[in-house]
């Protein structure tokens, strides 16, 4: 690696040779408060710390931003932090502005700089206080286009973040007051958000000779660091690339090429890169309403019809440009992106397609108020465009399912935790897309060949779904579903054949070869599944013969009185503990005959007693009062 020091004095040699462009009244240097006044007096060298100060900017910011919501794009919490921290830094310093009750501004002089690298922290974290909330105002802004106050407020933010960035540089480049890497970095760091305010002002030029200045100390940084310190500075190369190429595009004006910016929005990814992120769509929106532009008219199984709406025109061409994108990334992005674009492409088809049945709607009713030609032939392109659509539309879902089987595939047969049953699922919802080609009717009418193949796809689908049923079924290994296996293989092998006799006529459509070569490997796969699966059929049948063999072997002698037994020693006698064997229990009694019983009427006996018993109590109470009474 080279030295810091040899490092130094090469990047400075570049950075002279990089074409000087003027720079905004906020990029002049800052001087800081507390400055020898002007006159005669001489000037009295500030101390100088004994060994010169480190800063690691990049290492420093970088992990703040990590753990403070960038990395969801929070710049609200990211601000907010950065306000805590300077509050902590104030608080360890013993700086802070005057007591709660007076307020005294404290400024920040190089005397007080070379006692502590703290102070240089302080200026880095306000640069990155004010960055962080032009950051969030730029959010708000793109939220809310129709209040631009945001807007304002935010280049003022970055007016303020280019202030103390520059003064960071200034005490930075002081002599023996950093090392040549502390150097180095504050002036990249200076450069970088010098060139976030031209790029929000559109002044490219000057943007591009900031971030140029930015890129080539990084990269020098780069060489002459340890290995995390290297991943660190090389991704700071690749986030300054993004938006150094789109100031070179608008430098070039009409000679740029629109393909470069689809690619640099393919890569505008990190946080700090939401700015560049609505100036590209900003670019891309204009180039696409100029070719929505000289979209007249769409050819389709030899029809022409033209397409007069501008929404429908503009919603083509994005639909276009997203599915050469999306054929341009199939070989380099992964399984999860490329369904992410297919997410997005389809809303874009439904979209579409609800503004046509929209339009279709209007016609029809127009058309039965009043009837002409005109209305006629409007209800036919429509017609026709919406068949148009829908077409595509399943075409692209066809893909899509093929895409998520091959990963699912490739997933069953490393033995991972993919079921043969999810494989399954896939296939059903494959035919269930080609099934619905069945629906267009131009494609019948018109399009012979392509709805012959696509009957053959849906013969394709149907067997490979078949195998897979199989499949499911090897994973219960039981005798009743190895022979299910074995007579879902014959099937797969029937389906096959069949499969393979459409494709093979409709061998004019290139994808046929394809669809034919994974059939015969399917079927040399089916070969050697069913000898296997024949193998353990057998091997499970003479394991059930052997258990059953067993289990008369251990039989009581009890229950085989009348066969010949070979060794009845080795046998128990009867079984122990005897086995439970059901006892009635005691019967409930129900006296059921004593509702239906009649009872005869006493009524007469009670009457004659009542009035004997009434006479007697007289006579008895007479005679009572004759002979006394109880006392009380």
């Amino acid at each position: 690696r080279p030295s810091l020091s040899h490092l130094h004095t090469a990047t400075t040699r570049q950075l002279k040779r990089v074409t000087r462009m003027a720079d905004p009244p906020t990029d002049e240097p800052v001087v800081a408060a507390g400055a020898a006044a002007e006159g005669n007096e001489e000037e009295v060298p500030p101390p100088r710390p004994e060994t010169p100060m480190s800063l690691p900017i990049v290492s420093l910011i970088q992990a703040a931003q990590r753990q403070n919501g960038l990395r969801h794009n929070d710049f609200q919490r990211y601000r907010q932090y950065c306000t805590r921290k300077l509050r902590r830094l104030r608080k360890g310093l013993h700086f802070v502005h005057g007591k709660s009750s007076r307020f005294q501004k404290k400024t920040i002089e190089l005397e007080k700089v070379v006692t502590d690298v703290r102070f240089l922290q302080l200026l880095l974290f306000q640069t990155e206080r004010a960055w962080g909330a032009a950051m969030h105002l730029k959010q708000l802004a793109e939220a809310e286009p129709a209040e631009p106050r945001a807007r304002f407020h935010a280049v003022a933010r970055l007016r303020k973040a280019v202030k103390h960035a520059n003064l960071l540089q200034q005490f930075a480049a002081e002599e023996g007051v950093c090392d040549e890497r502390a150097q180095l970095e504050t002036q990249a760091y200076a450069a970088w958000i010098s060139a976030t305010t031209h790029f929000e002002l559109s002044e490219w030029e000057a943007a591009m000779k900031k971030y140029m200045e930015a890129k080539l100390i990084y990269d020098n940084l780069r060489k002459a660091s340890d290995p995390e310190a290297s991943e660190q500075f090389a991704q700071r190369v690749e986030e300054i690339d993004s938006p150094l190429r789109f100031c070179a595009y608008k430098v070039k004006g009409s000679n740029a090429d629109v393909s470069e910016l689809r690619a640099l929005q393919s890569q505008a990814k990190h946080a700090s890169m939401d700015m560049l992120q609505s100036k590209l769509d900003a670019v891309l929106a204009q180039s696409q309403s100029q070719t929505a532009s000289e979209l007249s008219e769409i050819s389709w199984l030899g029809h022409t019809v033209p397409v007069e709406k501008d929404t429908v025109r503009a919603k083509i061409v994005e639909i276009r440009r997203k599915e050469a994108d999306l054929d341009q990334s199939k070989s380099t992005e992964d399984s999860e992106r490329l369904l992410e674009a297919y997410d997005s492409l389809f809303a874009d088809y439904n979209e579409l397609i609800a503004i046509v049945d929209r339009d279709l709607e209007k016609v029809v009713a127009s058309a039965q108020s009043v009837q002409s030609q005109k209305s006629e032939e409007a209800i036919v392109n429509l017609q026709f465009l919406k068949s148009f659509v829908t077409f595509h539309s399943l075409g692209r879902t066809v893909d899509r399912n093929y895409l998520m089987i091959d990963d699912f595939r490739k997933s069953f047969a490393s033995g991972s935790k993919t079921s043969a049953d999810e494989v399954v699922r896939l296939y059903e919802i494959l035919t269930q897309s080609l099934v619905g080609f069945r629906d267009i009717d131009i494609l019948q009418e018109d399009g012979p060949e392509i709805a012959q193949f696509k009957e053959a796809e849906i013969a394709f689908a149907k067997a490979f779904r078949c195998f897979y049923v199989a499949e499911s079924y090897l994973s219960k290994a039981t005798l009743p579903q190895l022979r299910k296996a074995l007579a879902l293989y014959d099937r797969t092998r029937s389906r096959c054949m069949e499969a393979r006799a459409q494709l093979t006529s409709c061998s004019s459509n290139p994808r046929s070869k394809d669809l034919i070569g994974e059939i015969d490997e399917l079927l040399a796969t089916i070969k050697g599944q069913q000898l296997s699966t024949r193998a353990s059929f057998f091997l499970q049948q003479h394991k059930a013969e052997q258990g059953e063999a067993a289990a008369s072997s251990n039989e009581p002698l009890v229950d085989c009185l009348d066969q010949f037994v070979d060794k009845p020693a080795e046998r128990p006698l009867t079984h122990f503990p005897p086995d439970f064997k059901p006892v009635p229990c005691k019967p409930l009694f129900w006296d059921l005959a004593a509702y239906h019983v009649e009872t005869p009427d006493l009524s007469a006996r009670t009457t004659q007693q009542s009035a004997v018993s009434s006479v007697l109590g007289a006579i008895g109470g007479s005679l009572g009062g004759w002979w006394g009474s109880k006392k009380q």
